[in-house]
């Protein structure tokens, strides 16, 4: 929200040295997006007066005009970007969208150099995560590979090695060793959990990286049970080594849209949306247009939908499937909208599918006017971003239960509200499964505590256990996040220590807990304000 300063002055006699320190000053809250829809038909207009949301000074706001649904490309990509956990998945999620963003739309020179800079960091970061084996941790530090993140992550580095990013030839070279060995060496009867779409798609990606395992591709191909999900992406690994004939037979008849309710995304943090956006690139690399507009249409219509909640993968994989669409087939008639933001007028024309004008006075009311000229309806939207004012959150309890307490170091309860500056106090977090929906995988616990307070991290001062509770843990200098399975009946509970450090009234944000790839477990209790007072 700004940077606040503090000067520090030593003076000795005559001799006088000075320091400024710059900290940043940050919201507690997640930033939020609202937004305004409308078809508007040729020779129609639109008038709306756009209003900033939340906090002054911390808006930004667009208005997107597309020839399809809307793909919601600011809110979708935000939630991307924004996401605050970072496991192989989420981090190859961020910024694979971000590599094909140019393939939907003009970017601005500015923006362009921050995507450049986010997938250049997002390979970086993945180094973390590849193993002595060449494949992929879910978590950095993890011993073992996780198979779809390895699938994915390699996916991702081979794409923005053919974009022009720089990629280490050992990262690489390493990876298709791997993923060679594993596709040699796979059965479905004791491999990856048994499911094939993992196999298929290790294919897919050793095809794309130009080392097709074809030994491994055929055996696959001949398996009588061979799921509708892996026969799409098998299709796909065969259109991409060359051998259009036999991806063809294999899609004989198959649907393009799921007939029954698939729940096995367990190992691959899929959704009937995700796969059809992989059906979907099957499609384009057979060169089958009206298929694949017919899905591309279906696909864009939930990304568009405000109220629709998406993982990362389906989030991600969505953007790939749709900007792979629209680098292969251009538009027929140009896009022609005259857009007045507060009586300034702008054109937009072209054969982009989604064209976006940037409001630049964010954070000042204005009245918006969309004119559509051209032969062709359009989907116009704006897009409205801030950070809302601390206290307005919602308590929410989804399928999951979660209890919070405060406790001394002597382990009986407290109140908060008000703590003696330099006590020593316990958060427990206590979590627990009903049961109704099984096995609850890649849960999320984040914790983020007041300025005033400050968090004892137990592996700095060495008196860390090691915890079979979790498989990950994240310690922030201002939040903690845990991250860990749990079955059905079962309970965990997880605790923090902290110091009540600082003087003065501060705000205790929300507390969550939620599946990461399934939106309908999730439990929160909301923010409050909190005072350190002198001993």
């Amino acid at each position: 929200m700004g940077i606040g300063k503090v000067k520090v002055t030593a003076k000795s006699g005559k001799l006088e040295a000075s320091y400024d320190i710059e900290l940043n000053v940050i919201p507690r809250n997640p930033a939020i997006t609202k937004i305004d829809d409308k078809v508007v038909n040729t020779k129609e207009s639109w008038a709306i007066d756009y209003k900033p949301v939340g906090i002054l000074g911390q808006n930004s706001a667009s208005i997107e005009i597309s020839t399809m649904p809307s793909l919601n490309i600011e809110q979708r990509l935000g939630y991307l970007i924004r996401y605050p956990h970072g496991c192989i998945e989420q981090t190859a999620s961020a910024v694979f969208a971000q590599l094909y963003l140019n393939k939907l739309m003009s970017l601005p020179e500015d923006k362009q150099k921050q995507v450049q800079t986010n997938v250049e960091a997002g390979i970086t970061r993945l180094k973390s995560f590849q193993l002595s084996s060449g494949g992929f941790s879910y978590w950095p530090g993890n011993t073992y590979a996780n198979n779809w993140g390895s699938n994915y992550a390699g996916h991702f580095l081979v794409e923005a090695k053919k974009a022009g990013y720089a990629v280490s030839e050992g990262m690489l070279s390493n990876w298709i060793s791997y993923q060679k060995q594993r596709a040699n060496s796979w059965n479905k009867s004791n491999s990856d959990n048994n499911n094939d779409l993992i196999q298929s798609y290790r294919l897919y990606t050793l095809a794309l990286a130009g080392s097709p395992a074809k030994g491994a591709m055929n055996r696959l191909r001949e398996d009588e049970k061979i799921s509708r999900s892996a026969k799409w992406r098998l299709a796909s690994a065969y259109a991409v080594a060359g051998m259009d004939k036999q991806a063809e037979k294999l899609i004989i008849g198959l649907s393009e849209v799921e007939t029954q309710p698939n729940t096995n995304y367990r190992n691959t943090f899929g959704s009937s949306t995700r796969d059809q956006a992989m059906i979907l690139e099957t499609l384009l690399e057979l060169n089958q247009k009206e298929k694949a507009f017919e899905l591309l249409m279906e696909i864009a219509k939930k990304m568009g939908d405000k109220n629709t909640w998406m993982s990362t993968q389906t989030t991600a994989y969505s953007f790939i499937a749709v900007a792979k669409y629209a680098e292969q087939f251009k538009l027929d008639e140009a896009t022609n909208v005259t857009v007045n933001i507060a009586g300034n007028n702008s054109t937009v024309t072209g054969t982009d599918f989604v064209n976006q004008v940037h409001i630049t006075n964010a954070d000042k009311t204005a009245s918006i006017s969309i004119l559509n000229n051209g032969e062709a309806p359009v989907f116009a939207r704006i897009i409205s971003s801030g950070t809302p004012i601390e206290g307005n959150e919602e308590a929410i309890t989804r399928n999951i239960n979660l209890k919070v307490m405060y406790k001394d170091m002597k382990g009986n309860t407290i109140d908060v509200s008000k703590l003696s500056q330099g006590s020593n106090f316990k958060a427990v977090v206590s979590i627990s499964n009903p049961g109704q929906k099984g096995v609850y995988n890649e849960l999320a616990l984040t914790q983020i505590f007041p300025s005033g307070w400050e968090i004892i991290n137990t592996r700095l001062d060495g008196s860390e256990t090691a915890s079979t509770e979790v498989s990950y843990m994240d310690i922030r200098d201002d939040r903690v996040m845990h991250y860990f399975d749990l079955d059905p009946n079962q309970a965990k509970t997880f605790t923090v220590l902290l110091n009540a450090s600082y003087k003065g009234k501060f705000y205790l944000p929300s507390i969550s807990v939620g599946a990461m790839y399934d939106n309908s477990i999730f439990s929160n209790k909301i923010g409050r304000w909190v005072d350190v007072i002198g001993e």
